[in-house]
Formats: C-alpha cells, sequence, structure tokens
C-alpha cells in the first residue's frame, strides 16, 4: 500500500513543476511584450515631439461672407486680398504649443504643420497664420495661434481629417472634427473626440 502512495505522488509533482513552468515562460513573455511595446506618436488631439507638446483647442471652417464685410462692395470674394481661391472654402485650426522643458526649442509653425485628409490622400499646407516670426520657443512657455488651410470642402467631406506635425525627424498625427462648409467652431478642448489621427 505504501508504495502504490508513492507510485502517485510522483507524476503529480512532475506535472506541477511543468504547470509552473510554463506559467512562468508565459509571464515572461508577456513582460517582454510590455516592455517593448511602443505607444504611437498620436493620441487623439494631442502630441509631443522633441521636446514640444502640442493641443489643437478648435477648428471648423472660416465665415468667408463675414470675412468679406467691409471690403470693396461688389467684388467677387475671390479677388480680394486674402481670400481663398473660388470654390474654395477656408479651414480655421487653433493650436497651442508648450515648451515644458528647460530648453529653448526651434519651433516654425509654417514648416511644421499641415492639413491631412485620407479620401484621396490630400495634403495642404498653411495658407496663413497668426504665429508670425517666432522661430524659437522659451524653456517654460507656451503659445497659441491660428493655423488656416484652403481646400475645396468636398475634399474633406465624410473623410478622416487630421492635422500632421513634423518635426526633427518625428510626426504626429493629431485628430480634427469639422462640421458643416462655413461658420462654427468645433471645440477639440473638452468632450467627445472626433476622427481619430492617420
Amino acid at each position: 500500500m505504501p508504495a502504490m502512495v508513492k507510485a502517485e505522488t510522483k507524476p503529480r509533482a512532475g506535472i506541477v513543476v511543468l504547470v509552473l513552468v510554463a506559467v512562468a515562460a508565459a509571464t515572461f513573455g508577456i513582460v517582454q511584450l510590455v516592455d517593448t511595446w511602443t505607444a504611437p506618436a498620436s493620441v487623439g488631439h494631442e502630441g509631443t515631439l522633441d521636446g514640444l507638446h502640442t493641443r489643437i483647442d478648435k477648428a471648423g471652417w472660416v465665415d468667408l461672407e463675414d470675412m468679406a464685410k467691409g471690403m470693396a462692395p461688389g467684388m467677387p470674394m475671390n479677388q480680394m486680398q486674402g481670400m481663398p481661391d473660388e470654390g474654395d472654402g477656408r479651414v480655421e485650426v487653433k493650436v497651442t504649443v508648450v515648451n515644458a522643458t528647460s530648453q529653448t526649442h526651434q519651433f516654425l509653425a509654417a514648416e511644421e504643420f499641415a492639413l491631412r485628409a485620407e479620401k484621396g490622400d490630400k495634403r495642404w499646407t498653411p495658407s496663413a497664420d497668426t504665429f508670425g516670426d517666432l522661430p524659437r520657443l522659451a524653456p517654460r512657455n507656451a503659445v497659441s495661434g491660428l493655423l488656416f488651410f484652403d481646400m475645396p470642402p468636398d475634399e474633406v467631406k465624410d473623410t478622416t481629417v487630421w492635422l500632421e506635425w513634423k518635426r526633427d525627424g518625428g510626426s504626429a498625427a493629431l485628430s480634427v472634427s469639422l462640421s458643416g462648409t462655413g461658420g462654427g467652431m468645433m471645440d477639440h478642448s473638452e468632450g467627445e473626440m472626433g476622427s481619430g489621427g492617420k
């Protein structure tokens, strides 16, 4: 009888050891996977590149008729200085850029940002901006400004739209929500986020 007990105990001990080894191997594999996984460059309406953090505050279509008020009466809007070409609308994107580091960083808004649309793989550079001549952003400082993009409204209708941000070899895609074809601004600072990044 004692011999029978001994014969049953050995296989169970072997199974326990085998299970423990398998669990340890699986755990190590999971730890390695988490350790080597890298987050994507873009998350919603915010992104960080080369020490600078950018947030999209608002985006929407500019009311061109409102822009034309006070200009030469009777003149076609597309002939007025600063107006988009005929058939184009104008998208306005308000961004805030923060330098939370202890170093001064170069920042060139007109060169770093572009508006992208998944439909047709379109890309537009800013037609204008309000950042002006701001080649550098000092430590612990932030700046907010507007980026303007001109394009036919149909080219960004019913498609994913994002703000492409490139600097120092890195890139991020900040999602942009647009509605309608003129007037009004979509608030990105709170509530539901819109179209995803690319």
